[in-house]
């Protein structure tokens, strides 16, 4: 299990949807797999860039890069 699988199982599923402002399934998904999606990794400018590490990093007191 890595970091981003124990931290979403830590402060819940609901609750990181509810701060990515994404459904519950998709926050799950992301602990089942593992990692954030690829629009994670895409270019600041980029228009599809999310921002989810950061309001989980947030949301759980621990650094946006030990989610990525």
């Amino acid at each position: 299990m890595n970091y981003l699988q124990q931290t979403l199982n830590n402060c819940g599923h609901r609750q990181g949807a509810e701060a990515c402002g994404v459904t519950r399934q998709a926050v799950k998904e992301w602990a089942t797999k593992g990692k954030l999606p690829d629009t994670e990794y895409l270019t600041t400018d980029h228009p599809r860039r999310t921002e989810h590490a950061k309001k989980i990093a947030r949301l759980a007191k621990c650094k946006k890069d030990e989610l990525l």
